[in-house]
């Protein structure tokens, strides 16, 4: 993930899928998914520009 909206959001589905297919019922564990798909629009503040989010040109430019 480039930025950290995105980040949190694959963190939170990613232990949101592993607490469900756990073989045990354990539902205080749920509140750590449900904080990162929360915690993902609040970092998205307008005006704020994503360092991450800007494409810039990777590796080595030959033609010279």
């Amino acid at each position: 993930p480039r930025t950290a909206p995105a980040a949190a959001l694959v963190c939170g589905y990613g232990l949101l899928a592993a607490i469900l297919l756990m073989p045990t019922t354990r539902f205080g564990y749920l509140l750590y998914p449900i904080a990162f798909l929360l915690w993902a629009p609040a970092l998205e503040v307008p005006g704020i520009p994503q360092p991450a989010s800007k494409v810039r040109p990777q590796g080595v430019d030959l033609r010279t």
